[in-house]
Parts: structure tokens; C-alpha cells; sequence
């Protein structure tokens, strides 16, 4: 089953979200953040997608190949998270006086939380407008 980004009568896709189960029927309750991502059941893989905030970046995801990639480049630091950057997005905003979050945030998280190319990428962009 594929993740999508909303879900409807006529799909039998349906996004990853946390659960309102008890504690005991959790998955992923009592997960160790340490635990091998190659070993985690598809369950287990998209609680810790959760977890991680990482669900937007797993939308579409078929096969547990891509839920175990996103998650070791996740755990190697190679992807931004998007709360990660809030200092960032208001220096950016200050610094270019600019009154939108958005675009500055989608600028950071592309260029993955490097500040000097996500204020040049929307230097550039404000030229070709």
C-alpha cells in the first residue's frame, strides 16, 4: 500500500499517522531509537517516519526499501527536518526583509538547512520576478 498525501474513499492508500491506540498496542511504543532500520517491520519503519517528522518526505513510498533509506539518511544527517530550522528562517527573513515564512522555509529545506544557499536561491528568485 502506497502513501499519499490525503486519503479517499476510492484509494485504499492511507498517509502514515500517529495513532490514538493504548500505550501496550502502540507500535513503536518502546522502539530504541538505536535500533537497526534493516530489521523494523514496514509498521515499525513508518512510527519511527512519524516520530522523526519526516511523513512528508515519505508520501508516495510503495516498497519498505524507500521507508529504510529515508530513515538511515535521516539518522545520518543527511536530511533536514523541517522544525529544525526556525532560527534560520528568521534570520533569512530579517536579513532579506522579507514578510512570507514559506518561501523562505521551502528555500532552506531544498537547499538542506545551508543558510547562504537558500538566501542566494531566493536572491535569484526575487530578480527573475
Amino acid at each position: 500500500m502506497c502513501l499519499t498525501a490525503s486519503s479517499t474513499a476510492a484509494t485504499t492508500a492511507a498517509p502514515i499517522a500517529p495513532t490514538t491506540t493504548a500505550a501496550s498496542d502502540s507500535v513503536g511504543a518502546d522502539l530504541p531509537k538505536d535500533k537497526d532500520v534493516t530489521e523494523m517491520s514496514v509498521k515499525e519503519l513508518k512510527h519511527a517516519i512519524v516520530e522523526a517528522g519526516l511523513e512528508s518526505q515519505s508520501v508516495g513510498f510503495c516498497e519498505k526499501s524507500e521507508f529504510v533509506a529515508l530513515l538511515l539518511e535521516h539518522r545520518a544527517g543527511s536530511i533536514a527536518v523541517e522544525g529544525d530550522f526556525t532560527s534560520e528562517i528568521d534570520q533569512i527573513m530579517q536579513n532579506l526583509n522579507l514578510t512570507e515564512r514559506e518561501p523562505v522555509r521551502s528555500a532552506l529545506l531544498a537547499a538542506s538547512g545551508d543558510v547562504s544557499l537558500a538566501t542566494e536561491s531566493l536572491l535569484d528568485s526575487m530578480e527573475l520576478s
